[in-house]
Order: structure tokens, then sequence, then C-alpha cells
């Protein structure tokens, strides 16, 4: 499919490539930041912390293959709230729009309110 098809001119020269894609989540992620929950991560993987990062990572090779097949499915503007709208329906698309924007606020606010001290076990 290509944007025409949606009624979009592409105005940008798509150059992103995987490596760049690789180095900017390195960036955006600091390479230290898993020693800020080391601690808890060894509590609640009961010293496990190997397996419970390539649990996690297992998980994101997925979700991005799954972002990799929508993006070639809706060339638009990636985004939940584009797939959704377009693979399932408009409502879908509005719920999964805004499910991502108050995780993002809450996590936030989790983090360093109350509730980041709750201990759930």
């Amino acid at each position: 499919m290509s944007l025409e098809q949606f009624g979009y001119k592409e105005q940008l020269r798509r150059a992103l490539t995987t490596g760049d894609l690789v180095v900017y989540g390195m960036i955006f992620m600091v390479p230290i930041a898993p020693y800020s929950v080391f601690g808890f991560v060894w509590n609640d993987a009961k010293g496990m912390v190997p397996l419970a990062y390539f649990v996690g990572l297992v998980g994101m090779v997925f979700t991005a293959m799954s972002y990799a097949q929508m993006s070639r499915a809706f060339p638009l503007a990636g985004s939940v709230y584009t797939y959704a709208q377009r693979g399932l329906h408009e409502i879908a698309g509005f719920f999964a729009g805004w499910h991502g924007r108050e995780r993002l606020r809450l996590t936030g606010a989790c983090g360093k309110g109350p509730c980041g001290s709750v201990d759930p076990g």
C-alpha cells in the first residue's frame, strides 16, 4: 500500500535505518538504566534477573515485529492509534490512543507518588 491510497502525499524522506533506530533506542533508554531497577528485579525474579530480562526481550521482539508488520500495511504516522483505527475500527483507535497516553501519564505519577512504594507481595 502507498500513502496515496490513504489520501496523503509523502513530504518527508524516509531515511531511518535499523541501525539508526538501535542507536536512538540505546540513547533513549540510557545504558545504565537497568542499574536503577536491578534490586527490584532481583527481588521479584527471585535472583533470576537474566531470565526476567530475556522474557522481556522476547515480548519486545514480538511487539517490534507487530509494529513492523503494521507499518507495512499502513504506511502512515506510526502510532497505536493509527494501527488500531485502520486495522480494527475508529473507536478501537480512539481507545488505544487514549490508553497509551494515560498509561504514560500514570506510569510517571506512580513512579513518583504513593503507589511507587506499595508492595504488592
